[in-house]
Parts: structure tokens; C-alpha cells; sequence
């Protein structure tokens, strides 16, 4: 990422018992006016994580009167970088069947399909379950693409009968594994079922 750069030429001394602190913020967006708030702490103020040396050396504070002139340079450096952020095409997403089990009892049928994006080892996932026939089968029981590193909750919902919000945790019984339950910890697998779960995961 290029680094963007705020020139000041103005500036008024005062002493460091009277600083406060001053950050200077790059513009968020092409064209917009920069922001400059907060503190800039000194050795004499207790709470303060940075100084200015062992010394009482004035501080220097920036007159921003002349702000949009002094931040031209650092204006069109973030009008390039969005530009740059804009052009990038995002990943594809690859489809994959995840397998279907019920934590207990058995499905009499059951299926699902979902797709996946990576970007490093941050996983987007999106998956949807269909029961069919529940038969004795509860909570379902339903694989990732990849493997999950932490014990992670996806989330997601029923769609086709009653709305109910469900929960899904990673690394069940494996790091590729997950089971589902509705948000107030009941069984979401009843015959006709139609559970869709979409969220972000780290992968090892």
C-alpha cells in the first residue's frame, strides 16, 4: 500500500504542559476534506503512550489554516489508491457439495450444496441444507470446504417454514465439521426444512 504522506508548513509553539494531542487523518474518500482531532501527548501527561523526549522541549501544534493546500499531495495519493482498490477483481467462488449427517438418529433424506471464497486463509462460506425427510435425524451435522482453525459460529437461518435463526459451530467433531442448531438450542432438522448459513472462518 502506498504510504500517504501529510505536509504542514505552518505551525505555533506551545508549551507541553498545555499540549494536547493533534492527529491528522488522511482523507477517507477522493475529495474530501481532511479531519484532525484528538491529542498529542507529551512526557507530563500521565496517561499519555508516547513523549516527547526527557526533556520539556516545546511541542510543535500545526496551524491547519491553509489545511487544503498543505494536504493536496496526500489527496491525490488516496484518490490513486482507491482507484488501485477499485480495479482489483475479487476472488472466484468454487462450488462443493458439503455432507449431510444428523449429530443423532439418521436422516431419511437429506442434501446440500454451497460455495466458497478465499482470500489468504480467511474462508467466506455459504451452504444450504435441505431435510426433506427428517426421520429419527437432529441437529444436523455438515462439512466446511476447508478446515476450520478455531471453534467458530456461523449463522444462518430456516427459510422455508418458520424464519427461526440458527447457529452453526465449527469444529464439532473435526476441524472440517460443523452442526447445526436453531438460537434457542432446539433441533432446526423437521421435515421440509430449508436452512441457509453464510459467514467468514479462518482456515489453518
Amino acid at each position: 500500500m502506498p504510504a500517504i504522506e501529510t505536509r504542514v508548513t505552518t505551525a505555533k509553539e506551545i508549551a507541553p504542559d498545555q499540549a494536547r494531542q493533534i492527529v491528522v487523518a488522511p482523507p477517507a474518500l477522493a475529495g474530501a476534506r481532511p479531519n484532525f482531532w484528538g491529542l498529542l501527548p507529551t512526557q507530563d501527561m500521565p496517561d499519555a503512550n508516547v513523549h516527547n523526549g526527557p526533556s520539556r522541549s516545546p511541542v510543535f501544534v500545526p496551524n491547519f489554516a491553509n489545511s487544503d493546500e498543505n494536504l493536496s499531495d496526500s489527496q491525490t495519493t488516496s484518490t490513486a489508491l482507491i482507484a488501485s482498490i477499485q480495479s482489483r477483481t475479487a476472488p472466484p467462488s468454487v462450488g462443493y457439495v458439503p455432507r449431510v449427517t444428523a449429530n443423532s438418529g439418521t436422516f431419511t433424506a437429506a442434501s446440500a450444496l454451497g460455495y466458497y471464497t478465499t482470500v489468504g486463509k480467511l474462508v467466506w462460506v455459504f451452504f444450504q441444507v435441505t431435510i426433506t425427510t427428517a426421520g429419527t435425524g437432529a441437529n444436523p451435522v455438515v462439512t466446511l470446504p476447508l478446515p476450520t482453525r478455531f471453534s467458530a459460529v456461523l449463522v444462518g437461518c430456516e427459510e422455508a417454514l418458520n424464519g427461526i435463526a440458527v447457529t452453526v459451530q465449527l469444529g464439532w467433531f473435526t476441524n472440517q465439521d460443523s452442526v447445526m442448531r436453531n438460537a434457542d438450542n432446539t433441533n432446526p432438522a423437521v421435515d421440509g426444512a430449508v436452512i441457509r448459513v453464510s459467514g467468514v472462518y479462518e482456515t489453518i
